[in-house]
């Protein structure tokens, strides 16, 4: 499901997108409120989870750099968030419920199998769900 290729500006875009969220993320701390039962950051079991659009930003911050799976639509807007979070150590997967949706919960079960955890973020108009797995 390979979608056509971004025009030189969307790139660079892209490019400062992943930038400011590095530089943003740079002046952020992170606090648990409450009791917290299972932590990405201390666990070693595999994991899937969600996220919503509001959460997405900070989730691709502080949980960079640790080859998770994240399934991500098969849109074009979908294909800018992927090259994103591409771009700070994530492992797109790409589907959606309305395409390629058992393909890529294949991939992520994979992944989860593989010793790797998952994570799902919803998305699009609908609130369409889109996975993603993490170590």
């Amino acid at each position: 499901m390979e979608t056509a290729p971004l025009p030189v500006y969307e790139r660079i875009a892209i490019a400062l997108m992943a930038c400011l969220i590095h530089a943003l993320g740079w002046t952020l701390r992170e606090r648990e409120i409450g009791r917290v039962e299972w932590s990405l950051r201390a666990s070693r079991e595999n994991a899937m989870w969600s996220l919503w659009h509001e959460t997405l930003a900070l989730g691709l911050w502080f949980y960079r750099r640790r080859r998770i799976h994240v399934m991500i639509s098969t849109s074009r807007d979908g294909e800018r968030i992927a090259q994103v979070s591409q771009r700070l150590g994530y492992a797109p997967v790409r589907g959606s419920t309305s395409k390629g949706a058992l393909a890529a919960t294949r991939r992520l079960v994979a992944a989860l199998r593989g010793c790797r955890g998952a994570r799902s973020s919803r998305s699009g108009a609908a609130g369409a769900s889109t996975a993603g797995t993490a170590s």
